[in-house]
């Protein structure tokens, strides 16, 4: 059950791997997404450590929609895994509304199975984390769960459209038709059981609640950000 919650403090959180994305896509995607007044929190001065800090851990909470960037390096950061521990977590228990993973240059198979580059990682952080092996397999179950939300994804090598994936010189005008999939979940590339599709009325009736046009800018900010990455 979705908690309704009128006093959200931010309408997206952005879940990614500073080295492969901050300067680019994710930092892109954040400016169009506030442009279009949707208020988000990026935190791209996260100083090394150990555990997520408490002001993420409330952002999280705190955050009606989480957008996450899976991108190369992404199980290399104990940060991001933790991230993504918590917002399973807040999703699981109603806290947030809906999640969105963007597969960013990888395979959501990679993800979920931890194969090729987020094996390797998972690897090295049970050699780090012998003496606390629970902690690295409450990671591996979080990242396994990343095929339940309907996902985007990008391979940096195609313009994105609603009704084909083939490159185009001139690229359609963005409208509700779409980008609307783009956040309910049909259309373009999806990934994931679309367990949180658009037919998630309980997902979608806070949005609706709050008298704005948060899906379709979302959308639009996603649209835009995944044409012109």
């Amino acid at each position: 059950m979705v908690i309704l919650n009128n006093a959200y403090e931010y309408d997206v959180f952005l879940s990614f791997r500073g080295e492969d994305t901050c300067t680019g896509f994710t930092s892109n995607l954040k400016g169009i997404l506030e442009m279009r007044t949707v208020k988000t929190f990026m935190d791209d001065g996260i100083p090394m450590g150990e555990e997520i800090s408490a002001k993420l851990i409330k952002a999280i909470g705190s955050s009606m929609i989480s957008i996450i960037v899976f991108s190369e390096n992404y199980a290399s950061s104990t940060w991001c895994l933790d991230e993504f521990v918590k917002i399973i977590e807040c999703k699981k228990n109603g806290q947030m509304v809906k999640v969105i993973p963007i597969f960013y240059k990888v395979d959501l198979a990679e993800v979920r199975h931890q194969n090729g580059k987020f094996g390797e990682d998972l690897k090295e952080h049970e050699k780090k984390f012998e003496d606390n092996m629970n902690k690295v397999q409450e990671w591996r179950k979080a990242l396994n769960k990343a095929s339940n939300f309907t996902g985007r994804h990008y391979k940096g090598d195609q313009t994105v459209t609603t009704t084909t994936t083939t490159p185009t010189t001139t690229p359609a005008t963005p409208t509700t038709s779409t980008v609307t999939p783009l956040v309910f979940g049909s259309g373009i590339s999806p990934t994931g059981s679309g367990s949180t599709g658009i037919n998630d009325s309980s997902a979608t009736l806070p949005l609706i609640t709050r008298g704005t046009n948060l899906f379709f800018s979302l959308g639009l900010s996603l649209w835009s950000v995944l044409l012109w990455a």
